[in-house]
């Protein structure tokens, strides 16, 4: 927690700061940032500043009301509106914010996977980035997507609290937590689903992807990393075993892929029960042909895309 300090408050202007007297220790998302000032006037764009130049790239609403006390949440408020506006500063969710990167500022835009570790450990939740954005993660790029996918743990957030458009939240009740890798990146340590389960949400969650013409096609670049033979019990008990065979279906008759797709059939027979199912939920189509092996009824034509 913030000292207590002797504070004096002045406004010059629209620009709202303080003189500091005795500046000392600040507690952000629990961890200890000191920054010692003695004599100097703290504006709300310093206190930012100093906060990026001692490595951070986050901060809450609340961190700064703490910081300036004497300012009043009001006054902060519209200096962080004004920092927003000039692209200083991005609201990422209500009350948090991330600090824009020169690297970032002619786009805009900063890509979640720069602030989505610290948001998740602000909103005290597990997540991971999953589907599209894991895809492209493990050789799946020509496919890009809008928007990024975060996976996290029912309930779900507030759809009033969530302003981020760069994000599609996805939710399990359970985190799949043995199948998730951390991947360190230029931005710091991030968390992905592995390339396996990554493969059985895009198909089970056909219609946020673009359709299963457009899963078939990033399955297509993403084959070559599953390794399905290997896999812990534990992996098919978080996911369903009609997406195993809508799988297995996609990766041997669309896509070609039979050592692969030899592999999750043994484990889709080891490890559930079958029973007939769609190929497409999504499509409005009656069924065409029906596929023995995988017991699919096949209701869409798919089409992969030339890479």
């Amino acid at each position: 927690m913030m000292r207590r300090a002797e504070v004096v408050s002045v406004q010059s202007g629209c620009a709202c700061s303080r003189t500091v007297l005795q500046y000392a220790h600040s507690t952000i998302d629990n961890n200890l940032y000191v920054v010692i000032k003695t004599g100097k006037t703290m504006t709300v764009r310093k206190w930012i500043d100093e906060l990026e130049m001692t490595g951070h790239s986050t901060f809450s609403l609340e961190n700064v009301v703490e910081a300036f006390p004497s300012l009043g949440r009001q006054v902060v408020q519209n200096n962080l509106m004004r920092l927003k506006r000039e692209k200083r500063i991005v609201s990422v969710y209500r009350r948090f914010y991330a600090i824009m990167p020169m690297r970032y500022k002619s786009r805009g835009i900063i890509p979640p996977t720069y602030y989505v570790p610290e948001l998740m450990r602000f909103l005290n939740r597990p997540y991971y980035f999953s589907l599209l954005t894991a895809a492209r993660v493990w050789g799946a790029s020509h496919q890009a997507a809008h928007v990024d996918f975060v996976t996290t743990q029912y309930p779900a957030l507030n759809s009033s609290e969530n302003l981020n458009s760069c994000i599609q939240w996805c939710y399990r009740y359970r985190m799949p937590t043995e199948f998730i890798v951390e991947r360190k990146e230029s931005d710091g340590r991030v968390f992905y689903s592995s390339p396996e389960l990554t493969a059985v949400e895009l198909v089970q969650y056909e219609q946020r992807c673009g359709g299963l013409s457009n899963v078939a096609t990033v399955l297509s670049e993403l084959s070559s990393a599953l390794a399905f033979d290997n896999l812990p019990d534990a992996f098919f008990a978080c996911c369903k075993g009609v997406s195993f065979q809508r799988l297995g279906y996609i990766l041997e008759e669309i896509i070609g892929a039979k050592g692969v797709a030899e592999t999750v059939y043994r484990q889709w027979r080891r490890h559930y029960t079958p029973v007939s199912a769609k190929l497409s939920v999504s499509s409005g189509k009656e069924e065409f042909a029906h596929s023995q092996r995988w017991h699919i009824d096949v209701n869409d034509v798919l089409e992969v895309d030339d890479l």
